[in-house]
């Protein structure tokens, strides 16, 4: 189980890298999107890396939905 401090940092990692996305396009945003969900569906992620890509697949898909609202 990861300890409440490593949680906080990695959420805290995973907002300051949320506006990095910000600029690509809609069509990189879905082709990377694709590309995790490859990944994670390989089935050869360990459990901190398949956590951290469900939280990067949420950032990409909170920056396809803004684009989306533009």
């Amino acid at each position: 189980m990861m300890s409440r401090q490593n949680t906080y940092c990695e959420m805290d990692a995973a907002a300051k890298d949320q506006n990095a996305w910000a600029v690509f396009t809609t069509i990189e945003l879905k082709t990377k999107l694709a590309e995790l969900q490859k990944l994670v569906d390989s089935g050869m992620l360990s459990d901190r890396s398949l956590q951290h890509q469900f939280i990067e697949m949420g950032i990409i898909e909170n920056e396809l939905a803004e684009h989306q609202d533009a």
